[in-house]
């Protein structure tokens, strides 16, 4: 992915045959040669660094189109097309209400988020995420952060199941597109949001980080199917109780790509960041 205030970088691989006796399903790239081009221009190689990792020397810049190439050993050319988006959304305020609604399933008050950001003009696109800090003591720094996982166990706004996104399904990030908004202000609602548990012995503390990244559409658009595709597969295996489940399994979503020679994505997004203080009284 690209970002305005990182250098051109990339990952590289090759997958493994299903037949190979392999502990790793994918295989490092080292000895590609890698090209960036803007509008159309050279601008900048990418030389191996470590593993299937790639790095440039220059930094994409806002509203420009790039095309990447990677030319293998063996003759093949793989090629991937996206546009650096040219301005950014902005996290404008960000409420977390402990006590949002009652959930029936789990038979619980469940938490929620209300999200305001700031949407610029034309057609844009965003992930939101958040991040909670955790005290890990076999580590050396004081605090780390982790990816939150969003619980949808009841989808409060109307925006979001436009989007695709059901109940009971659980996610990292919250993919979604400013054409459902009438307005430059946008409100997301979320109700049984986040998640505060802690699974490998870490403290969890009082704040957390909320992340909004305004993408290109082929970052959008690889982010639904992969959430899609994650959530139909486990609709599909996870409940054998289910006679609809076992005789009528739900079509798997094709993962996007736009890489022309091979599959991956090539994308790009601007961040914004704010914390949010969880308050036991609100």
């Amino acid at each position: 992915f690209l970002m305005p205030d990182s250098n051109f970088s990339c990952y590289l691989n090759k997958t493994k045959g299903v037949l190979d006796n392999a502990s790793q399903q994918f295989e490092a790239v080292p000895d590609a040669t890698i090209l960036m081009f803007e509008e159309g221009i050279l601008v900048d190689t990418l030389h191996h660094i470590i593993n299937n990792y790639y790095q440039g020397k220059l930094k994409p810049d806002a509203g420009k189109t790039y095309l990447i190439k990677a030319q293998l050993s063996n003759g093949n050319v793989l090629s991937a097309q996206t546009n650096m988006p040219s301005s950014k959304g902005k996290l404008d305020s960000i409420i977390y209400i402990k006590n949002y609604f009652y959930s029936v399933q789990e038979e619980q008050m469940l938490s929620g988020l209300k999200i305001y950001l700031d949407d610029p003009a034309d057609v844009n696109y965003y992930e939101f995420g958040g991040y909670y800090q955790k005290t890990i003591p076999s580590f050396q720094v004081d605090s780390i952060y982790q990816p939150h996982y969003f619980q949808l166990i009841k989808i409060m706004d109307q925006h979001l199941k436009n989007e695709g996104y059901a109940d009971d399904q659980f996610l990292h990030t919250i993919s979604f597109s400013d054409e459902l908004f009438a307005n430059a202000k946008i409100k997301i609602e979320l109700g049984g949001a986040l998640t505060f548990k802690d699974f490998d012995g870490g403290t969890l503390e009082d704040s957390s980080l909320a992340v909004l990244r305004t993408v290109s559409k082929d970052y959008y658009l690889f982010k639904k199917s992969w959430d899609m595709q994650t959530y139909q597969r486990a609709k599909n295996t996870s409940n054998y109780s289910n006679i609809e489940s076992q005789f009528f399994p739900i079509e798997v979503t094709d993962l996007y790509s736009n890489v022309q020679g091979g599959a991956g994505i090539f994308g790009a997004y601007h961040l914004d960041r704010k914390i949010i203080i969880k308050r036991d009284d609100k």
